[in-house]
């Protein structure tokens, strides 16, 4: 019964990320270089603020001291890492390129959206979180013994992984607000990323009091402002999206009056894959006389002038 409850929790924890990884980030070697190389920020950003709270000996009983530095910690290496990225692309799109085949396809082409390279980079920082954050619970789970004794609550795991999960996608939404903003210059999003942090955190003090029926929907109200805002920054539009789905649905297909506008970025490169082929031009006549030739033609046009006018004066 043990395990059975370990893989459940697992799985509802980590389920929606695993298949985040499976669908979006298995198929391609570089979102999976950008995946591991977030999980290295973020456990970089977990060893700094250890290090201060083994520092600052007074401040070690108090628990809210810990949590706002991780925080600030963990939001510093997202925002070093966005910088990374931004310098890599080159790099990247170099690496990416080594696949080029005989038919000149790109195997593995790089993504030219920056939005599939933050979610990557969002998936990898909120997957080692929920690590660090559920795998000693979970190492309990396993037995021996009942969840419940000793006046303990018996939706302790449950709550934990729940916890979890909302904590994992809201690395991903913050990620996303994070980059987009940076690109965009957009600071009330980026001050939103981190005092959204901040409660989320902040709203897990009510565990310790078994507050469970508080916390739970807290965090998951501010995990749908959240993602209300991530799709804002994405110029997400619903009516475009319900258009789309109706004229999908209704006849099974893409309508023959649906028009696709195309997207153009107003910032940074735009990358466009392009071959040569061969284009059939009119030919152009060149003239073939040489200069001496048009010469000799206009002596003979004067003589002949000249021969006309004798005639007429006899």
């Amino acid at each position: 019964m043990a395990y059975l409850e370990f893989f459940g929790y697992c799985l509802i924890a980590f389920g929606p990320s695993l298949a985040m990884f499976c669908l979006v980030i298995a198929n391609d070697p570089i979102r999976i270089i950008i995946m591991i190389s977030a999980c290295f920020f973020w456990l970089v950003s977990l060893l700094l603020s250890s290090i201060l709270w083994t520092i600052v000996v007074p401040l070690k009983e108090y628990l809210l001291f810990g949590v706002t530095f991780s925080i600030l910690f963990q939001e510093t290496f997202r925002y070093l890492f966005y910088q990374v990225l931004r310098k890599a692309e080159t790099g990247l799109q170099k690496v990416a390129e080594v696949g080029r085949n005989g038919s000149n396809e790109i195997q593995p082409k790089l993504d030219t959206n920056r939005m599939q390279l933050s979610f990557v980079s969002g998936v990898g920082f909120g997957v080692m979180s929920g690590v660090f954050s559920l795998i000693n619970i979970l190492a309990d789970a396993t037995g021996p013994g009942t969840v419940g004794l000793d006046g303990g609550s018996t939706y302790f795991f449950l709550c934990a992984s729940l916890t979890t999960l909302a904590f994992i996608l809201l690395h991903i939404c913050w990620t996303i607000i994070l980059f987009k903003s940076c690109d965009s210059g957009n600071k009330p999003f980026i001050l939103f990323v981190l005092i959204s942090h901040l409660a989320a955190s902040y709203i897990t003090f009510l565990n310790p009091s078994k507050l469970y029926a508080i916390s739970i929907p807290m965090q998951y109200l501010l995990l749908v402002i959240t993602f209300l805002v991530t799709l804002k920054c994405a110029d997400f539009r619903f009516d475009q999206f319900s258009s789309s789905a109706s004229s999908i649905g209704g006849g099974g297909g893409i309508s023959s009056h649906t028009e696709i506008k195309p997207i153009i970025p107003s910032q940074h490169l735009v990358i466009i894959d392009e071959r040569p082929y061969f284009v059939l031009c009119k030919p152009k006549l060149l003239p073939l006389k040489s200069i001496a030739l048009l010469q000799v033609e206009s002596i003979q046009r004067e003589a002949e002038e000249k021969i006309k006018l004798m005639q007429q004066k006899q």
